[in-house]
């Protein structure tokens, strides 16, 4: 019931706003407007301040919020709705939680957006974007060196290169994310590696909209989905070419395949989920090697919620298979270069 309240509340927020633009271009307004005005303000000869951009970019946040949500409630109060959700047969909290949503589904393609993306360029915190587009120049500048280095591995293993120790130090598999991301790099250079970015996090982002659409319903499905995107950890890991939303993406996709196994009735289906959880859990261990921890609390999940014999066919044999295999085959190999 609060699910459902919160979701029409957001959903009633986002249909005003996308028929009348209202907010989004005030906001958007003002947070163009801040970024000018303290570049104007604060760049002497071509240098700004230390942490210059940092200050903006929460000063643009705060005031814009404080924008939307005055326009918001003055919007509420000239129809007289604000009062009729407070009539409404529903929990407080749930109208709280649903104009929050809406205000920062709204403020985070707009403001934040604007801000982060022309703060860099005006005060050079990480000019590096536009004037640095080979990822050796990005090794010298934080915090663009994780991607950088996994560029550059990328390119040594396609190239069949030694990595020269550096594949073994390195945090995940350099056939995963490395890999990846130098492909995205021959394609369209360092914007080439972030798209591939992007498009994991689409796919986490599909993920987890799916296994609340399961467990909670519908509205459920679209709120964690909508909670997800609007998670500004989530966004700053899909935009740049790292290996955390990679193994936030097979995560997700073995979420989602546990669920699956457990709501299907059909054996064979469920023996199929169980597999993609398999693949998808070797996959995050692969990108990053932290993620390991999640195979033994999905381990005691399946052997508690399905019986043995299905559980060791379907979900422990490809585990064990596919993890042997990159041990004692690939992980060598990686490790010391195909040269």
């Amino acid at each position: 019931m609060v699910a459902r309240a919160v979701w029409l509340i957001l959903r009633k927020d986002l249909t005003v706003e996308v028929r009348s633009g209202e907010i989004a271009y005030t906001t958007l307004f003002f947070a163009v407007s801040c970024v000018l005005i303290f570049a104007f303000a604060l760049v002497r000869d071509g240098r700004a301040p230390e942490d210059g951009a940092a200050g903006l970019l929460w000063i643009a946040i705060a005031f814009s919020g404080t924008l939307a949500l005055g326009r918001t409630f003055e919007r509420e109060r000239q129809s007289e709705t604000l009062r009729a959700l407070l009539l409404a047969p529903t929990a407080r909290p749930a109208v709280y939680l649903g104009k929050l949503l809406g205000i920062v589904a709204l403020l985070m393609p707009t403001a934040e957006t604007a801000v982060l993306k022309l703060s860099p360029v005006v005060f050079n915190t990480a000019g590096v974007l536009l004037l640095a587009p080979d990822p050796r120049h990005l090794l010298d500048h934080f915090p663009h060196h994780d991607e950088a280095l996994a560029i550059l591995l990328g390119r040594a293993v396609l190239e069949g290169e030694p990595c020269d120790g550096a594949c073994a130090q390195h945090t995940g598999s350099v056939l995963m994310h490395p890999a990846l991301a130098a492909i995205g790099d021959r394609w369209g250079g360092l914007y080439g590696a972030r798209l591939v970015s992007v498009g994991w996090g689409v796919v986490a982002l599909a993920a987890v909209t799916m296994t609340g659409r399961w467990l909670i319903g519908p509205a459920g499905g679209w709120l964690a989905g909508v909670v997800l995107l609007v998670q500004g950890p989530f966004l700053y890991v899909s935009r740049m070419a790292l290996y955390d939303v990679v193994a936030a993406a097979w995560l997700a996709v073995a979420m989602m395949a546990l669920v699956g196994a457990e709501r299907s009735r059909d054996r064979r289906v469920a023996g199929v989920w169980l597999a993609v959880a398999a693949v998808s859990l070797v996959g995050a261990a692969l990108a990053k090697y932290v993620t390991v921890w999640a195979v033994p609390v999905a381990l005691v999940i399946v052997l508690w919620r399905v019986r043995l014999v299905r559980a060791l066919t379907w979900f422990v044999a490809p585990l064990v298979l596919l993890g042997g295999w990159y041990l004692w085959s690939v992980m060598p190999w990686a490790s010391q270069g195909a040269a």
